[in-house]
């Protein structure tokens, strides 16, 4: 998820990714990252282009999309009990895979359809995900 995610944010910034670039973003070794854009181009959720890099297939994307919905969906939840924000985004990164699509469709509906995160970043539509870039919301990590 976590190489899916970084891919997302450097083709907005640069479009195709070489894994050169990738490994630099991940803090990991040439080889690793190359390990990592064969694995996730096997599962069908990257394209290659022969001299230009990877970007990510349509599939990909709306994995993407739907990680992103995830996390605002459970972030705006915990926020709305009254859970401090920071809190709420690292518990929300922790367990968004883990809750079941068909209990965040409730959550979500049960809160409103949330469109914005509470730290105010727009959510996905994970009905009518927009061709647009989102912000990846990622929890504070503490030293």
């Amino acid at each position: 998820i976590e190489y899916l995610l970084a891919i997302y944010e450097l083709e907005s910034e640069i479009g195709h990714i070489r894994t050169s670039q990738l490994a630099k973003k991940m803090r990991v070794s040439p080889s690793t990252a190359s390990s990592a854009l064969k694995r996730l181009s096997s599962l069908g959720l990257l394209k290659f282009e022969r001299r230009r890099g990877a970007r990510l297939s349509n599939k990909g994307l709306e994995l993407v999309l739907e990680i992103l919905w995830r996390h605002g969906v459970i972030e705006e939840m915990l926020f709305r009990l009254g859970i401090e924000l920071d809190e709420a985004c690292e518990t929300a990164y922790r367990i968004q895979h883990l809750i079941p699509l068909t209990t965040l469709y409730k959550i979500s509906k049960s809160l409103g359809n949330p469109t914005k995160c509470p730290h105010g970043f727009e959510i996905t539509n994970i009905e009518k995900p927009a061709k647009k870039r989102y912000h990846i919301c990622r929890p504070i990590r503490k030293p």
